[in-house]
């Protein structure tokens, strides 16, 4: 069976990180990829499972950006 590209395993196991934005306010953060695989499970996707469901912790909007951060590189900035 193939991986799921999208899964938080596949992520982890492949070094990449994760950041989400809010597009309404801008708050910005890198996620525990880790911390949120423990809680909904290694092979869940997280575009489809997960981002779904977020809201930002700011300013309480549903509208979500994402940043994927490639192996080897920082995660700040843009």
């Amino acid at each position: 069976m193939e991986r799921d590209p999208g899964s938080f395993a596949a992520l982890i196991d492949d070094g990449y990180g994760l950041r989400v934005h809010c597009e309404k306010c801008g708050h910005d953060v890198e996620l525990d990829l880790v911390g949120l695989a423990a809680k909904y499970g290694r092979e869940t996707n997280f575009g489809k499972s997960v981002l779904p469901k977020m809201k930002c912790g700011e300013c309480g909007a549903k509208k979500i950006g994402t940043r994927l951060i490639a192996p080897g590189t920082s995660s700040s900035g843009y």
